[in-house]
């Protein structure tokens, strides 16, 4: 098995950042004030004084209530298109070493 932090490790961007861009990006999320709680939030992290559980409810807001039937594409979709673009060529080839290794 092989652990990445995918912050700054395989890629040069704050996941949870991008991913409240998708959310309002793709009209999961319609609260104007969404991505300023986030950048919020990760003052917070940044200062030492974030509370965890406003973070939770505030990153699962768009996808509460979902199943994973409607969940499931979604992050694909978000893996597929956001993520996998960012990711560094050197992570790639990390990655690709520890799946040739039999590693998950």
């Amino acid at each position: 098995m092989a652990i990445f932090d995918l912050e700054h490790a395989l890629i040069n961007r704050g996941s949870t950042s991008l991913w409240a861009e998708f959310c309002v990006d793709t009209g999961l999320i319609n609260d104007p004030d969404f991505l300023h709680q986030s950048d919020q939030l990760y003052a917070d992290y940044e200062a030492g004084t974030l509370d965890i559980h406003a973070y939770m409810a505030h990153n699962l807001k768009p996808i509460i209530g979902f199943t994973d039937e409607r969940l499931t594409p979604l992050i694909s979709t978000f893996i597929e298109s956001v993520i996998e673009p960012l990711i560094y060529r050197e992570g790639e080839a990390l990655l690709q070493k520890h799946k040739a290794q039999g590693d998950t």
